[in-house]
């Protein structure tokens, strides 16, 4: 019994020690692990800064594809990362269009792709300041971002990147003490690469945590103090214009009142009216494109409006009128007749 276990230990033995020399035809199976990378949703063009930036994430999305070479899950990883409009603009599109993930790619490149020129790029960084409540790291970032959309549109590096990165980022921030206090650390460190300012620029902060809280205290003592200041000013207007517009009603209200209840302007204005309408229309401003129409003239004789007092219609004045000119006319009479004939 112990002769035939010997044997067949040792036959065993040999068929395993061939197995172990003889090459393997077999094709090794391939375990795919899933990436531990994460992407941002993408949904189209960025709305907010926490957005990602459309040429960007395509960039990001291409080379990880490429790097899996199972193209099956592609379409599939590619969709589980979109969403809203883009989601939707995907699956719209026919079958044949987006069979693969390097059409679905090219089709968000075709839709979302920026439409901003290099100049318009580069106007909106030098016009990028630090933003109310972004933290100096935040504002770094999105300048260095900036930065990298000019690069890929313009195909080159931007000339004197780091020191245009550096005066670009000072001149940035909201608060003065900072930006003094940081602006003093560049000129002692001379020329150096944006990221090394910008981790000087971090240490700087957690060493003096007391200055930073305080300059940011101050800066929103500072803000809420303007607030106020602009407020109290429109206030002030408001109550000016209000004064203003109580002075005139008043004023027009009570101008009303005394032409109401002036029984002599109101007897003249009636009769000249009424007894002599040919002067209604009368007045200095009259056929001259004057503001004061014949309406709004006001007779210094009777209170009428309409006429001038030369021209007033009233008993007194008229008797006067009409005596007057029978005395120029008699005048005029006596004169001609002293004149020798000829």
């Amino acid at each position: 019994m112990s002769e035939e276990l010997k044997e067949q230990i040792e036959a065993l033995q040999q068929k395993l020690a061939a197995m172990e020399t003889k090459p393997s035809q077999a094709t090794p199976s391939v375990v795919y692990m899933k990436s531990d990378r994460k992407f941002s949703k993408f949904g189209g063009r960025p709305v907010k800064e926490s957005d990602p930036i459309v040429d960007e994430w395509i960039a990001d999305m291409r080379d990880y594809i490429r790097s899996v070479p199972s193209k099956d899950s592609h379409v599939g990883f590619i969709m589980d990362h979109l969403t809203g409009n883009a989601k939707t603009e995907i699956r719209l599109r026919p079958n044949e269009q987006r069979e693969s993930g390097e059409q679905i790619l090219n089709a968000l490149e075709q839709l979302y792709h920026s439409k901003d020129t290099i100049t318009q790029l580069q106007q909106k960084f030098y016009q990028r300041d630090q933003q109310q409540g972004e933290t100096l790291e935040s504002y770094s970032l999105a300048l260095m971002t900036m930065v990298d959309q000019i690069t890929r549109r313009s195909g080159k590096e931007m000339p004197e990147k780091d020191k245009v990165l550096i005066e670009r980022f000072i001149d940035g921030i909201k608060d003065q003490h900072l930006r003094q206090e940081l602006r003093r650390i560049s000129l002692e460190k001379g020329p150096m690469p944006f990221l090394e300012f910008r981790h000087t620029m971090l240490r700087w902060i957690e060493d003096n945590p007391s200055q930073t809280e305080k300059s940011v205290h101050k800066t929103s003592a500072s803000e809420f103090s303007e607030l106020m200041s602009v407020m109290k000013k429109q206030q002030e207007l408001l109550e000016k214009q209000q004064e203003q517009i109580d002075y005139l009603t008043t004023l027009t209200s009570n101008r009303g009142s005394r032409d109401g209840n002036d029984p002599r302007r109101t007897s003249g204005r009636s009769r000249s009216f009424s007894r002599y309408p040919r002067y209604s229309n009368r007045g200095r401003g009259v056929g001259r494109g004057s503001s004061y129409g014949g309406n709004n003239m006001q007779c210094y004789n009777c209170g009428g409006r309409g006429h001038r007092a030369s021209d007033c219609p009233s008993d007194d004045f008229g008797g006067k009128k009409s005596k007057e000119n029978e005395a120029r006319s008699q005048q005029k009479s006596g004169q001609s007749n002293d004149r020798p004939s000829r």
